[in-house]
């Protein structure tokens, strides 16, 4: 009996960790739609001032320069948004030679994450969906070789869904 206690207890916790980890992902999916939505607004609420300096340069008005620089740290939700869109269970091409203007953004558990923009090579074999947010497959391949896979292009594939999972088990 005892056995059989433990053996339904063990059960109810994976079940409970299951429904804690889908509802982290949903939570960082409805993140991101808010974010976007909140970058969408801020573009409504600058029409305005575009059009009025579009006015100015057509009367021949000197624009005063402005230098605006933002930065972002990733944080658990930008890796569980990862983690949200990788859940189909698609390889996405992650291979470097499909990247360009590759920047670190941060770690976690011990992995790298980057964000870059597709070269043409890149925009012609990639899915337009995938995300510009992730690892560099070949990186991976030296920490975590059972989540990289090359495809009959010849090009690095990552298993996001297998890798969040492990990354977000491990947290």
């Amino acid at each position: 009996m005892g056995n059989l206690a433990n053996l339904g207890f063990g059960f109810g916790q994976q079940i409970g960790q299951q429904q804690t980890q889908q509802g982290m992902a949903q939570q960082a999916l409805q993140q991101a739609l808010i974010d976007a939505a909140r970058q969408q607004f801020a573009a409504y609420q600058a029409q305005p001032g575009q059009s009025q300096g579009y006015l100015g340069q057509a009367i021949g008005v000197s624009p005063v320069p402005q230098t605006t620089t933002t930065s972002k740290q990733p944080g658990l939700f930008d890796y569980l948004t990862l983690a949200a869109t990788a859940a189909s269970g698609t390889n996405w091409k992650s291979d470097p030679r499909l990247k360009t203007n590759v920047q670190h953004k941060g770690q976690f558990n011990g992995v790298n994450f980057y964000s870059w923009d597709w070269n043409d090579e890149g925009k012609r074999v990639a899915n337009p969906a995938q995300p510009t947010f992730g690892v560099m497959a070949d990186e991976l391949q030296e920490t975590h070789p059972q989540h990289v896979i090359r495809g009959k292009d010849g090009y690095l594939r990552v298993k996001y869904a297998e890798l969040m999972r492990e990354l977000v088990g491990a947290a």
